[in-house]
């Protein structure tokens, strides 16, 4: 049926609006439409429905505007579907689902970055790991190994050195940098300060208490059951865990299972989990109850197996959970595609910083590993429900996008055809302009890759590449940076 959109009038508010000709691909941030947006009351929202519009549906409609502004919903249409050739040879599908927000509403908060303190470390631990360790090694660099690295380094220099005395020849698989001679004077000195304050051999002192696990080392702990555990931290990190940090998913073995040709030593290890979801999720939202991060929610689970140098320590579920900013739909495992970059003043404007994460792994015995990647500081709500780019308008940017950042395909002679495959409207955190804090921004998510002949594709634990659009304000997204 056709689509009819019903404008539902709530207030009158003038905002202004980005014009974007046909040719243009970038949208400025300098012209304030996004502050203007942001610094706006919630504002009328166009519904959308798949179906004439009735007598009852008019008369459902309010007769007058509320006396003050109140956020409405917008829907989208739940796929898209549509084909386009751009060019000679490039061939563009999208052939995608479109997850969204359940209630349509769309707030941006603003954030900023929260240091990892040793009163974190030791609140984090004293929760998590449940006995008290009895002793402490520090797995700090010794100066035999400074040593190697440095002789190593040296090695580097001399074939750089050689290289350009050959007239730099091209190699597709040689790093081309080449380290200035200042530079090489520079590394010399910080690895021989390194070395001179480096211990002889790390060794063991008795446990004294978490506040003196100083940050970024390695710290081996021993607890009072024997059983070994690891804490590492700084200032944008922690991690605490027993039993070791490497993990081998359900995914994997399924992988190796259905190409037997791969040489997976882990996969003949495989022991089935027999704690259920539920009762891992349960575990861990208590733990972090306590912990006081009960404001995130899982984003992702799977079964998998921990492992601790060639030995399965424990059967289990990894999960890795993201904030929830009331309901966005979670999509970690993307970034913004390289070839969609370009050059705008300010540089760090429209780029997004580290996603703010919690990774774990639950066992029958409790949370045996906690990671905490790049805290942030909720410091309030910026708009209760910015207006949103209409789903026209962003048709219009993302193959716009998609036109400029594939056109070097049509260059090459042959026929050639990518997929949209997903489309998803989440939450980015952007840097605000001229500051250190951040929004939380709606922004529209497009993973695409080379068209498949047999339609599968985004394996949830494998990182995507994307199309990310700024929903607000229609400008691309670029690609990550901290």
């Amino acid at each position: 049926m056709k689509r009819i959109r019903i404008f539902l009038l709530l207030t009158l508010l003038l905002l202004g609006c980005v014009q974007t000709p046909d040719t243009e691909y970038i949208v400025s941030k300098a012209d304030g439409v996004l502050e203007q947006k942001l610094a706006a009351s919630p504002v009328p929202i166009v519904l959308e429905w798949d179906e004439p519009i009735s007598s009852a549906s008019m008369e459902a409609l309010p007769s007058e505007a509320p006396a003050s502004p109140t956020p409405a919903p917008v829907r989208f249409p739940d796929r898209w579907e549509e084909t386009r050739t751009l060019g000679s040879h490039l061939t563009v599908r999208i052939d995608a689902d479109i997850r969204q927000k359940p209630d349509g509403v769309y707030p941006v908060y603003r954030t900023a970055s929260a240091a990892v303190t040793e009163a974190d470390v030791a609140r984090y631990a004293e929760t998590l790991l449940l006995e008290q360790p009895v002793s402490e090694t520090a797995d700090e660099p010794t100066k035999a190994e400074l040593t190697e690295e440095f002789k190593t380094f040296l090695q580097e220099v001399d074939a750089q050195r050689e290289w350009v005395a050959q007239g730099r020849p091209s190699n597709a698989d040689r790093d081309e940098t080449v380290w200035s001679e200042e530079e090489v004077e520079q590394i010399s000195a910080d690895y021989a300060a390194s070395i001179a304050a480096a211990p002889e051999q790390n060794e063991s002192h008795p446990f004294t208490g978490y506040r003196d696990l100083g940050p970024r080392v390695f710290h081996h702990l021993t607890l009072a059951s024997g059983e070994q555990a690891e804490l590492h931290w700084d200032e944008t990190y922690v991690s605490i865990g027993r039993g070791g940090a490497t993990f081998y998913p359900k995914s994997e073995y399924e992988f190796t299972l259905s190409h037997p040709e791969e040489d997976d030593p882990f996969a003949k290890l495989w022991k089935p989990v027999t704690l259920s979801y539920t009762d891992a999720a349960l575990t861990l939202t208590e733990r972090l109850r306590a912990l006081g991060l009960d404001s995130f929610t899982i984003a992702e689970a799977e079964e998998a197996m921990q492992i601790s140098g060639r030995t399965v320590t424990q059967s289990g579920w990894i999960f890795t959970l993201a904030r929830d900013y009331t309901g966005y739909p979670h999509q970690l495992r993307t970034n913004a595609a390289t070839r969609f970059d370009y050059e705008e003043e300010p540089a760090a404007m429209n780029r997004p910083i580290n996603s703010e994460t919690i990774r774990a792994f639950v066992a029958q015995d409790g949370v045996r590993y906690f990671e905490y990647n790049s805290p942030k500081t909720v410091l309030g709500l910026e708009n209760a429900n910015v207006s949103l780019l209409s789903y026209s308008e962003v048709q219009d940017r993302l193959w716009k996008a998609l036109e400029y950042g594939l056109a070097s395909y049509n260059e090459r002679g042959y026929d050639v055809s990518f997929t949209v495959y997903e489309a998803v409207l989440t939450v980015r955190t952007l840097r605000v302009r001229n500051s250190d804090e951040y929004y939380e921004m709606p922004c529209w998510v497009f993973p695409f890759t080379r068209t498949r002949p047999d339609g599968v594709y985004g394996q949830d634990h494998v990182a995507k590449s994307a199309v990310i659009l700024n929903a607000v304000d229609g400008s691309i997204v670029r690609p990550e940076t901290r």
